[in-house]
């Protein structure tokens, strides 16, 4: 039944393809919150590719790893934890080959990673910005021979706005990012000047870090010379099991 629902899908023309071109563009430029977009991008998506599942896997460049950073259909204990290196699996292949791969029976590819069962075909496309590979997008159906190459046309077409959207908004993340960090250190340096008494300083440092860093446990540990140790002179705890001191030998 899929099937035939599938073959009597109208392709776009070039008046809706234009049109649907320039709302993604709309939608791109009016965030610039990186969560907000991925969500709005996969409901673009949806008007035009009816999937199964959707997922914007992002880059990590340091350690050449594929990580879910959005997704529809995906069940959470599964992709929680998971990594792709670039070049495993299919949407691996896509970042490594820098190009789109469509497997029409995923359970005839040997490269295929099983994030949900039931799914029998997919389609990755790899998010290209600035001659650098930012991500993938990949979609999966439970249908063998689900994509078809307008499909894969259409999707081309928008990874390259998805992913100039996508890059702006993680760049806009990090300007802010620092934006705290420098007002921390401005906030850190006049308590500094204010401050006389070392433990009232220490603590509005660890209080004040927690606006940065969600921590559990905040310590600060001066080294003790002649017994080798680093010993906690102070210990901001969330958990109040924790224990209050704590020594650590050196090396």
């Amino acid at each position: 039944m899929s099937q035939i629902v599938k073959s009597q899908v109208r392709p776009l023309g070039a008046t809706e393809l234009l049109a649907l071109l320039m709302e993604v563009g709309e939608q791109i430029t009016s965030t610039l919150d990186l969560e907000v977009l991925m969500v709005r991008i996969a409901e673009l998506v949806k008007r035009v590719i009816d999937y199964n599942v959707f997922a914007i896997l992002l880059l990590d460049e340091k350690s050449q790893e594929l990580r879910i950073r959005s997704n529809v259909g995906h069940p959470e204990e599964r992709i929680r934890n998971l990594r792709i290196k670039v070049g495993e699996g299919i949407a691996g292949r896509a970042a490594l080959e820098r190009k789109s791969i469509l497997v029409n029976d995923v359970q005839a590819e040997p490269a295929y990673i099983e994030s949900m069962p039931g799914i029998r075909s997919e389609l990755a496309v790899p998010l290209i910005q600035k001659n650098r590979v930012i991500g993938v997008i990949d979609l999966e159906a439970d249908t063998p021979d689900f994509f078809t190459d307008q499909h894969v046309n259409l999707l081309e077409l928008l990874a390259g706005r998805m992913a100039m959207g996508i890059e702006n908004a993680r760049l806009y993340r990090h300007s802010l990012r620092q934006a705290r960090t420098l007002q921390l250190l401005n906030e850190v340096s006049r308590e500094l000047s204010s401050v006389l008494v070392l433990n009232e300083l220490l603590r509005k440092v660890g209080t004040l870090t927690k606006r940065l860093v969600n921590y559990h446990r905040f310590s600060i540990m001066l080294a003790d010379e002649p017994a080798k140790t680093f010993n906690s002179v102070l210990s901001l705890r969330q958990d109040e099991s924790l224990p209050d001191k704590t020594t650590v030998r050196f090396g």
